[in-house]
């Protein structure tokens, strides 16, 4: 019996055969090799570019967070600004009811 027809129909698997499948292996290792290697290096650059954004984003956060400190303090110094629109108000409703119900001061 013999096993090498056996595994291969169309012959023995000759070194030639084999040297040619170790050739098309080869070139398949190499191929993946500088496919990999071309990652690698799109990688480094996403990751230059990533750490870019990451220190935008932390002053984009710090001047949010500066903006939005401001606009708490405004909101609440509004309560103590109404307090003294009130206030003016009043004083102006007095003076105007002064002058009309004691128009000029005896003297």
């Amino acid at each position: 019996m013999n096993s090498n027809h056996e595994q291969f129909p169309h012959g023995p698997y000759t070194q030639a055969c084999q040297e040619a499948d170790l050739d098309d292996v080869h070139a398949g290792a190499s191929r993946l090799n500088q496919h990999a290697r071309t990652m690698h290096s799109e990688m480094v650059g996403q990751n230059d570019l990533l750490d870019c954004m990451a220190s935008d984003i932390e002053g984009g956060t710090y001047a949010l967070q500066k903006e939005t400190a401001k606009a708490q303090l405004v909101n609440a110094n509004k309560g103590k600004l109404c307090k003294l629109y009130v206030t003016i108000a009043v004083l102006v409703v007095a003076l105007v009811l002064i002058t009309k119900y004691f128009p000029t001061i005896p003297r």
